[in-house]
């Protein structure tokens, strides 16, 4: 026990040290990319700042919802501790991995190894939701963000995204299909008949996922109101479109920190936005959405005994 105990300390000391260097090295990076001089950024609306703040409860608790429900389909008996915890160390090791689809490392890792083929199916299916959810407000968004800036983009990539979201949205719905009966080693069977009779998780999957878009994207919205940019509905769309580009494009770690500034930066200049806000605003969202929560599932999950 003392020895488990003790390699669990450094392993999370060692995530930090990660962590740290990581967001160092990335934000150091992305202010030498562009040219920010001649900008103060001066928060207008503290209200604004406030409500974007507190929406964050309610956007990790979307994500929270859809394990919770991935379990309870599993059939799989677990405590509430478990649940908790096996949360959070999903959000911290997704944090640390491409794309942030480790998140089924920190989640599994608090149950028994017959059951994590299953539990790890279920947590890339909820990955997976996001991914259409992302697609399906992307492509909206190409319908109502500004034609003049656009119009070259989507003669390329409109039929391309068609495409894209019809193969994620059948893989989504019929995944069953996709895993072959006689996979029966590593009980992939089992996940097979966990998807197949649950038809209505994906449905639900989709309704918190859609949810939380809106959620993320109102904080963005909110923030960049809060540093003094003019609402409207061409700025919303951008934001949809920012994140569509953003959960498609890959990245090693850290929540796509970096990558997603770029984008932000690129779409949104196209409305003369000053970068630095921009900047700004992303990386507040970022520290908001992503950081805090896994710090938060560091300081949760740093004392667990192996149950």
């Amino acid at each position: 026990m003392f020895k488990t105990t003790k390699n669990q300390s450094t392993l999370f000391s060692i995530i930090k040290l990660i962590l740290f260097a990581g967001v160092i090295f990335l934000l150091y990076y992305q202010i030498q990319s562009y040219d920010l001089s001649g900008t103060n950024p001066e928060v207008r609306n503290w209200f604004a700042i406030i409500i974007a703040t507190l929406m964050v409860y309610p956007n990790i608790y979307c994500v929270f919802l859809i394990w919770k429900q991935s379990l309870k389909r599993s059939e799989i008996d677990y405590s509430k501790k478990q649940l908790i915890h096996s949360f959070f160390a999903g959000i911290v090791t997704g944090l640390l991995t491409p794309n942030m689809v480790g998140n089924f490392i920190g989640r599994v890792y608090y149950f028994d190894s017959k059951d994590r083929t299953v539990l790890t199916g279920l947590t890339l299916y909820g990955n997976h939701a996001h991914f259409v959810t992302s697609l399906m407000f992307g492509a909206v968004s190409l319908l109502f963000v500004d034609r003049a800036i656009w119009e070259s983009y989507l003669a390329v990539l409109l039929w391309p995204l068609l495409l894209v979201i019809l193969l994620g949205v059948l893989i989504y719905f019929f995944p069953e299909k996709i895993i072959p009966g006689s996979w029966t080693k590593w009980r992939i069977n089992e996940l097979r008949e966990v998807l197949a009779k649950n038809k209505k998780m994906a449905f639900l999957f989709l309704w918190y996922t859609g949810i939380r878009f809106i959620i993320f994207s109102t904080q963005f919205f909110l923030v960049l109101i809060a540093f003094g940019v003019q609402a409207g509905p061409d700025l919303f769309f951008s934001i949809w479109l920012i994140y569509f580009i953003t959960l498609s494009a890959p990245s090693l770690f850290l929540g796509k920190l970096g990558i997603k500034e770029s984008i932000s930066i690129f779409v949104l200049s196209g409305l003369g936005i000053d970068p630095l806000i921009v900047l700004v605003s992303s990386l507040y969202i970022w520290l908001l959405n992503t950081f805090s929560p896994a710090l938060l599932g560091l300081i949760i999950t740093r004392n667990r005994r192996v149950l």
